[in-house]
């Protein structure tokens, strides 16, 4: 026997029944303004990209021509810093070259002065070789040398006549004595 007091025939028992899922619909303009909306966000997003690849691209493009500046500043730097070494060296070379015609020049000078006669000698002293080769020149054309005596009244003259005597070492007697031929 079967209890039937418990509930109800198993062959009969009604399943409680779910509620009916309905498909959710929603208005064309709704689905339609949600459309455009994402739409619009992804061309916004691959603009975002498109100008963040633009940045990148420039950055970059910065950057090599900041490389290659640096590297043609480098390079000036060394061609400049060659050009400077070339300089300095040919600066001593003229200062060598210098230093070698002046010690030719006063060799000559003194080589010169010593030709001079003793008393005009001092008068020389300051002057360049080639001051005491005019003078000497200017000597030996006139077949004369210099005369300390020179200025004094010689016979028949008077002393209105004669220029003031000038000695060697006085102011002017150089210049007298190169004009004086």
């Amino acid at each position: 026997m079967t209890d039937t007091t418990q509930g109800q025939d198993p062959t009969n028992a009604v399943e409680p029944q779910q509620p009916a899922v309905e498909p959710q619909t929603f208005d064309a303009d709704y689905v339609k303004q949600l459309r455009q909306e994402a739409a619009a966000h992804r061309v916004a997003a691959q603009q975002r990209q498109q100008e963040l690849e633009a940045i990148k691209a420039e950055q970059a493009k910065r950057e090599q021509e900041e490389a290659e500046k640096r590297g043609e500043y480098e390079r000036l730097y060394r061609e400049t810093a060659a050009q400077k070494d070339q300089l300095a060296t040919e600066l001593e070379e003229l200062r060598t070259f210098r230093a070698q015609v002046a010690e030719r020049e006063e060799a000559e000078r003194k080589q010169l002065l010593a030709q001079l006669p003793a008393d005009v000698r001092d008068a020389f002293e300051t002057a360049t070789a080639e001051q005491i080769r005019v003078v000497m020149a200017k000597l030996s054309a006139t077949g004369s040398s210099p005369d300390p005596t020179r200025g004094k009244p010689r016979t028949g003259t008077t002393a209105a006549e004669t220029p003031p005597a000038l000695r060697p070492g006085q102011p002017g007697w150089l210049a007298a004595t190169l004009n004086n031929e």
